[in-house]
């Protein structure tokens, strides 16, 4: 069977269901062209074919849409746009549809649009290793501060550069800096915290969501089983410890681990997510787009079950534009009905029972317990957690937010593909940890080169890491290195979010800006010269600790000039 074929009975099959047009027209254009980097996910992005938000076309999406438009019979629907598209791509490959002097097969190939100008494609190959800019990456992202110059030198002398690098990554990721500021911020958009309705007080408290956020580090480091994320029966206390059993009072943990399911059956999760909803929906979509990578309000992991949606809680969701995302959405969602929220009765409308407390499991809730995930058949939520945990879904979703953390973007170019392949079909061998997983990342070309011209290998060095390597400049304590107005911290205050941080708690801030934006270099620069001016005030007034070849007490640099 040829490819169109393939495609054109792919989408014929899945025509009927109109309202995942944008999902299914994603999977064709992937199952055309399975090695572009614009389909590392599985899918490709929507700014593929639009402009910004669909309905918008970008040049490419306006190409399909009227080269489908010549097709005989075409009725201008979602299905039949979707049965004439396979063929349609291949009409477009030899065009140059945003015109920057490259076709449209060889942008895809390499994992750019196809239908922006400002994507062009260079060579791919993104130079030699270099261990020396690899230590400086390393030490920045997991220690929290560039590297010396000593150690530098250190490296550059040292017999075996790969083993030395290594010895100091896991240094790194014994850290502080990784453990209590770096992992947790990977952690901000799956647990979305909200400062006034948990952690440790508040009048206003729904859970304490510091559970979940030690339960994330604890997995995520000491070369654990990362997929305890989702099948831990335990708890992390303040201390480190691990707590098995039930955690008493406000703000603790009232399941028991035999109805446990790690960071999707804490307190938090189910009061932040479920609230008053009979049918959990939200805390499943969560859950598939925190841990799988899935948004199934973008259409993605669409596994529609027959009979589905059945709309217990009687919300119209099998409508017609409402029933493809449902018949996946409500059997993803069955399995969370027996852990409570706020709502006074169950899903078949009996009464909840008493005293069961928010984020508790309900014996008598589990007439909708059963559900599916990714379309196979789960009997609870504990099953449904356990076989996301094995899926390639978690396993690329991990991988994923290590290497974005690492290299600045997800894997693009043909040497970033083959780099981030390996590193999520690896997982099983290195037993699911994510150190291990780092261990590996540091050793690729990714990582440790300069990359492309068109798409240099350039980290931003946020705000924490500016920081610390200005108080090792300049000899000052890390949080006086700038105070702005001599009061708020430039990095977690005055500036973070300019400098490339996020504020999960007190500002619902879950993901830190992708890019600088154009006031960035302005408040780099007022971070800089303010840390300086302390420094100099102080070797001004007493003996010079860094400025030590400069009279300071004269009225110029320059001598005779003004100052």
């Amino acid at each position: 069977m040829t490819k169109a074929a393939a495609l054109a009975l792919l989408a014929f099959a899945l025509a009927p269901q109109r309202a995942a047009a944008l999902s299914v027209n994603a999977t064709l254009f992937c199952a055309a062209y399975p090695e572009s980097g614009l389909c590392a996910a599985g899918r490709a992005p929507c700014t593929t074919c639009h402009d910004g938000t669909p309905p918008a076309l970008n040049p490419y999406g306006a190409a399909a849409k009227a080269e489908i438009s010549t097709r005989p019979g075409y009725q201008k629907t979602p299905a039949d746009f979707e049965r004439y598209l396979g063929g349609v791509l291949q009409v477009l490959d030899d065009q140059d549809s945003d015109r920057d002097g490259v076709n449209n097969r060889d942008e895809i190939a390499r994992g750019f649009g196809p239908g922006d100008a400002a994507e062009t494609p260079g060579a791919d190959d993104p130079g030699a290793y270099d261990p020396a800019l690899a230590l400086r990456r390393l030490a920045s992202l997991y220690c929290g501060a560039s590297p010396g110059y000593a150690a530098v030198s250190a490296l550059r002398l040292a017999p075996d550069p790969h083993a030395a690098l290594h010895e100091a990554l896991t240094r790194c990721l014994a850290s502080p800096f990784w453990r209590e500021e770096a992992l947790p911020r990977l952690a901000d958009d799956k647990i979305r915290p909200v400062g006034s309705l948990g952690g440790t007080g508040g009048a206003a408290l729904v859970a304490d969501f510091t559970y979940d956020y030690r339960l994330f580090v604890h997995a995520m480091s000491g070369d654990r089983d990362a997929r305890e994320l989702l099948t831990a029966d335990y708890h992390v206390a303040a201390d480190g410890s691990v707590v098995t059993g039930v955690i008493a009072g406000r703000g603790g943990q009232p399941l028991a681990p035999a109805r446990r399911a790690g960071m999707l059956t804490t307190q938090w999760f189910i009061g932040n997510n479920t609230m008053f909803a009979l049918l959990p929906r939200n805390s499943a979509a969560q859950a598939y787009r925190a841990y799988l990578g899935l948004d199934i309000a973008r259409s993605e992991g669409l596994h529609p079950i027959d009979g589905e949606p059945r709309d217990p809680d009687r919300k119209n969701v099998g409508a017609a534009d409402c029933a493809v995302c449902h018949s996946t959405l409500d059997p993803l969602a069955y399995p969370f009905t027996p852990y409570l929220a706020f709502a006074s009765r169950h899903l078949d409308g009996t009464p909840r029972a008493r005293n069961v407390p928010v984020g508790g499991y309900d014996p008598t809730g589990t007439a909708w317990e059963a559900g599916h995930l990714q379309g196979a058949p789960v009997s609870d939520l504990r099953e449904w957690a356990r076989r996301a945990a094995d899926s390639d879904d978690f396993k690329k979703t991990l991988a994923r937010d290590l290497f974005r953390h690492a290299v600045g973007h997800d894997p693009q170019t043909v040497p970033e593909r083959a780099d981030f392949d390996a590193l999520w079909r690896g997982l099983p061998a290195d037993g699911y940890s994510a150190d291990r997983l780092i261990h590996r990342l540091v050793d690729t070309r990714s990582f440790g080169a300069p990359g492309p011209a068109a798409r240099p290998n350039v980290v931003w060095k946020r705000q924490k890491q500016v920081a610390a390597d200005l108080a090792a400049a300049l000899a000052l304590p890390v949080p006086d290195v700038c105070r702005e107005l001599g009061t708020y911290s430039c990095a977690d205050q005055a500036f973070l979010t300019t400098l490339g941080g996020n504020d999960p708690v007190n500002k619902s801030q879950y993901r830190p800006a992708a890019a600088p934006g154009a006031t960035t270099p302005i408040a780099f620069e007022r971070f800089v010269l303010n840390a300086c001016a302390q420094r100099a005030a102080l070797d001004a007034a007493g003996p010079p600790a860094v400025f030590t070849e400069i009279d300071l007490a004269a009225a110029s640099l320059l001598g005779a000039e003004a100052a």
